[in-house]
């Protein structure tokens, strides 16, 4: 299964079909979906990057999932969430992911991509250690990271942004 899997930054030719998945409805329920966002992405498509690198997995050479990438900043402020999981010998990043395909849900491809994924961001990157924050009603994506090896080692509730008062878990994983 892992060797049917690739992943590729995203590029201005994909931003048709990311438009499409942002607006599925399993995504809207999860995914920033604020216009800041939006912009986000387009200005990543057209070169200028802000934040996260995206990337696009396919399987079998169909596009189906979005993941996003960035590296942790070592000296996070002691107040962030974040702070005590940062890997201070290495690499930790933040991933996100979603699956926008519909064809592509249901049949465990979030583990195996999850877990695809990782490798090749050890193997590439030099990671040392993953960080993830799905809401905690996201029962299905927790079960998936959990699956793939991530575990929850914090919960909070974000204090700004588009999911402002929603209890998240913190999960790690380390390479």
């Amino acid at each position: 299964m892992q060797d049917k899997l690739s992943f590729r930054l995203a590029a201005i030719s994909d931003k048709k079909l990311i438009q499409q998945w942002w607006t599925k409805p399993h995504v809207i329920r999860f995914w920033d979906n604020s216009p800041e966002m939006w912009q986000n992405v387009e200005n990543y498509l057209q070169g200028k990057k802000n934040v996260f690198d995206y990337w696009i997995g396919t399987f079998e050479n169909s596009p189906f999932s979005l993941l996003m990438t960035s590296e942790f900043d070592k000296n996070l402020p002691c107040d962030n969430p974040y702070a005590p999981w940062i890997d201070q010998h290495g690499k930790t990043m933040s991933i996100d992911f979603l699956i926008g395909e519909e064809l592509f849900l249901g049949k465990g491809l979030g583990s195996k991509t999850l877990i695809g994924f990782s490798r090749f961001l050890k193997k590439e990157f030099d990671a040392t250690a993953l960080i993830i924050d799905p809401a905690v009603d996201n029962v299905k994506a927790v079960k998936a990271y959990q699956k793939a090896g991530f575990d929850i080692v914090d919960t909070f509730i974000r204090e700004t942004g588009y999911f402002s008062g929603i209890k998240h878990y913190l999960m790690k994983i380390t390479l």
